[in-house]
């Protein structure tokens, strides 16, 4: 079921949905897509700079000259004529010519308009070049250097001035580029930490049934790899997809307006274009579903083992635990080989395409300027935009398959936010501060799953001051009871009472806050030996101090390098199990409950530390009311009450020696545990 999503296409809710996060951001990501049109602009506008100043200015000596017989302002003076590039020629009826062979210009002068037409279409590639040229009685006299500057002193105001152009856009290009990226990636990174958060925040807050069902592995892909997936989409897909959108469109309506032959040419490979595009989203799309899980089975795989390491090395698991992470990892690497296997045949093939329509319009657009048809600075723009073009195509098609995986990211995402939530709160709750009265289990059923009951019909009662045990078989519902107690889960049947409240109606937090529990494991946090005590609570170091001699937990701590601000290892693997337990029994009275739940809480005693921890369950038990879960039932013989359960039903109640006295499941278990074999 966790990647049956993928299957689906895009849709719309998840937009929606999404949308939600990015509407506090809205002015960004208008002012980004603003940036966007006007790199976009600027894009397109190059080559149309590039091509005026090929026709209008370095082409320029094609232009007709008006030929003057009074100085003219920046005019060529020759042979008793003034020469000068006038733009409305229409006016004049006495021209000059420019022609450029062989590295060398030379000019025809007291030329008339029908001379034009005849020098324009002349071939002179088949004259012999002197200092000057005669074409049927019209005489070429080459021109010097200083002359031709003269001459062509507006061409190279012109092209001064489109350098200009040309660098302003490049500047400004670069400044759009760069503040659009900047904008957008600190709005990916503020929304990615709402959405970060919001993902943690509700992980931390669900039942522990929820954990009961879920890979630790696939809750962490979800906070870091799939909103990482979300990232790219917000910094790269979305404006680069509207941008590539705008981009093609942009250039397709120029190349039209330019010359429709040569468009029409030149998208001639476009349906094979689509079609090769639409295989490639299809294929590559199926192997990112894959990659995916691939991705998330082996995060889940090393959440799992790396935490039991003590186990695989102990049991000599490791060649068998490497060879599965080996076929994980076999499978991932042959996953990335097909996504390589898959661009390196889609690029390619874009590249393909965008030769072939650059050979058509070399081939059409060549004639065509051979033939004075069109322009040369015309020919290099669509060179340039046929070249342009299929890049953005070529892009879209990845970047959809990217915005498409981060709606299976976001999917997942969702599906963690949707979960809901079976330990609900009512409006306005019940914020208790002290415990006053007594514990009441009425009637009380509880099953992990459907009917199959854990708990059934458990009756009983705790009083203020009291110290209770829980006994029985591995199984038998002791640690059940206390994670309802605690709102853990929530009960089918019955009615849990608080000094006569019902712990439903009151708020979780303050019922919490009540109980300080010493569980047999023992988490340790990768933190100071000091903030692992205190955790959520403050409290001078001398009172810190005060409390871990209190329960002989400052004995090993005073003997760790940086005593109370030693950093501890993950899950405390540098202490022994005493010296956990008795960091647990500190983090308990730190918190100076109202009411003490110690679950199993000797279990793992060592015998270094044995006496000390038995010392400090006598002390933390004194005057507190006390909920004992017990295999050594030594702890307990002082306890005022004593429940048996057995297969999920309380079987016996009663102080030990009534119990003893019964001689029941209890006298059973007490004989197991202390009395030698043949005594009763």
């Amino acid at each position: 079921m966790e990647y049956e999503i993928e299957k689906k296409n895009f849709d719309i809710k998840i937009i929606l949905r999404l949308s939600k996060y990015i509407k506090p951001f809205i002015l960004q990501f208008i002012l980004a897509f603003i940036l966007l049109l006007s790199l976009t602009g600027l894009q397109i506008i190059k080559p149309l700079i590039i091509g005026n100043a090929i026709d209008n200015f370095i082409n320029g000596y094609k232009k007709n000259y008006v030929v003057f017989d009074i100085p003219i302002k920046d005019s060529l003076f020759l042979n008793g004529k003034y020469i000068k590039y006038v733009k409305n020629y229409n006016f004049y009826n006495n021209f000059a010519k420019l022609v450029y062979l062989e590295n060398s210009y030379f000019i025809f002068i007291n030329l008339k308009e029908k001379d034009l037409d005849f020098l324009n279409s002349y071939d002179f590639s088949k004259l012999k070049i002197k200092n000057s040229i005669n074409v049927n009685g019209f005489n070429g006299i080459k021109l010097t250097k200083e002359q031709l500057r003269i001459l062509r002193k507006n061409d190279i105001q012109g092209i001064i001035f489109l350098s200009f152009i040309f660098i302003f856009v490049i500047i400004l290009s670069f400044l759009s580029h760069l503040f659009q990226n900047f904008i957008l990636e600190l709005t990916s990174q503020k929304i990615l930490f709402n959405i970060r958060n919001e993902i943690f925040e509700k992980i931390i807050n669900l039942p522990m049934k929820f954990y009961d069902n879920t890979q630790v592995g696939k809750l962490v892909t979800r906070v870091t790899n799939d909103t990482e997936t979300l990232n790219e989409m917000f910094t790269t897909v979305i404006i680069e997809i509207l941008r590539n959108v705008v981009l093609i469109i942009a250039i397709v309506i120029i190349m039209f307006r330019l010359n429709l032959t040569l468009s029409l040419l030149s998208l001639s490979v476009l349906p094979f274009v689509v079609i090769t595009t639409i295989i490639f989203r299809k294929v590559a799309r199926n192997n990112y579903r894959s990659l995916r899980k691939a991705i998330a089975d082996i995060n889940t795989f090393l959440s799992e083992h790396l935490f039991a390491m003590k186990i695989i090395q102990l049991y000599n698991l490791i060649n068998i635990k490497f060879n599965k992470f080996l076929k994980l990892s076999e499978n991932l690497k042959k996953i990335y080989y097909r996504e390589i296997n898959i661009f390196a045949i889609f690029r390619p093939l874009m590249f393909l395409f965008s030769i072939l329509s650059t050979c058509i319009v070399l081939y059409i657009g060549g004639v065509k300027v051979l033939n004075l048809s069109i322009s040369f600075g015309l020919f290099f723009v669509f060179i340039y935009y046929i070249d342009r073009l299929y890049e953005p195509i070529q892009d879209l098609s990845e970047q959809f398959n990217v915005l498409q995986s981060a709606m299976a990211s976001s999917e997942k995402i969702f599906e963690i936010l949707d979960e809901k939530n079976e330990i609900i709160e009512i409006d306005n709750p019940v914020v208790i501060t002290s415990f006053n009265n007594s514990i009441v289990f009425k009637n009380v059923y509880f099953a992990y799953k459907d009917d199959e009951w854990v708990l059934k019909n458990i009756n009983f009662e705790v009083k203020k001051g009291e110290k209770i045990a829980f006994v029985g078989a591995t199984g038998s519902g002791k640690t059940t009871i206390i994670n309802l107690l605690l709102r853990f889960y929530d009960i089918q049947k019955g009615d849990i009472f608080i000094d006569g409240i019902n712990i439903k109606d009151i708020k979780i937090e303050s019922l919490r806050n009540l109980f300080g529990i010493v569980l047999q494991d023992v988490f340790i946090f990768n933190q100071t030996v000091k903030e692992n005590i205190l955790l959520n609570n403050s409290l001078p170091y001398e009172k810190l101090v005060e409390k871990c001699r209190y329960v002989h937990a400052d004995i090993f701590i005073e003997k760790l390098e940086k005593k109370y601000d030693t950093i501890l290892s993950e899950n405390g693997k540098n202490l022994s199990f005493g010296e956990r337990q008795l960091l647990s029994f500190a983090r308990a009275i730190v918190k100076e409950p109202e009411i003490l739940v110690l679950d199993e809480a000797t279990s793992n005693i060592d015998t270094e530390t044995e006496k000390y921890i038995q010392d400090a369950l006598i002390k933390m038990i004194e005057n507190k009311t006390s909920i004992v879960i017990a295999h050594r039932l030594s702890t307990i013989k002082h306890c005022d009450k004593i429940i048996v359960l057995s297969k999920g039903e309380i079987k016996e109640i009663g102080t030990h020696e009534e119990l003893m006295k019964k001689k029941g499941i209890y006298y059973n278990l007490y004989k197991l545990n202390f009395m030698p074999e043949g005594k009763n």
